[in-house]
């Protein structure tokens, strides 16, 4: 049975801030207080809980890998800007409807069906990266 102390365990082992806290509570439950949740809530509290503790890199899913792999290609034809985290982070928002409908900080995070739309995202910028020769975004007018 989860306890209302195994729920504050995970969340500190999953860094989650109290308002990140209780939004899931919110999403989950429909409560703001884990003193309200039954037993049933509970465990669905730590399970979704237990989705937000960072994984080292052995455990990535394949999903995660295949993101990863498609990423460091896209890399290489990206202006300097580009290369960052927060970009690839801000794809994965922007191919999954935007902050209203994905607001993640972090790859694994994401649901399966939204690890694959960030596949596909990123699969087409390499397709199109390769058609323009990577030029076409980013020629200068003068």
């Amino acid at each position: 049975m989860a306890t209302i102390a195994a729920i504050k365990i995970m969340q500190k082992q999953a860094g989650l801030t109290d308002p990140e806290y209780r939004q899931i509570l919110h999403r989950v439950a429909g409560v703001t207080s884990c003193k309200l949740c039954t037993p049933e809530q509970r465990r669905q509290v730590l399970s979704e809980i237990r989705k937000k503790i960072h994984k080292p890199a052995a455990e990535k899913t394949p999903a995660e890998r295949k993101i990863w792999a498609l990423w460091y290609e896209l890399r290489r034809s990206l202006p300097e800007v580009e290369r960052s985290y927060a970009y690839l982070i801000g794809m994965a928002t922007k191919a999954n409807g935007g902050d209203g409908h994905c607001a993640i900080t972090r790859l694994d995070q994401l649901s399966a069906r939204q690890s694959q739309r960030l596949i596909e995202a990123l699969k087409q910028r390499i397709a199109t990266e390769r058609i323009t020769g990577g030029e076409a975004n980013y020629k200068l007018k003068l």
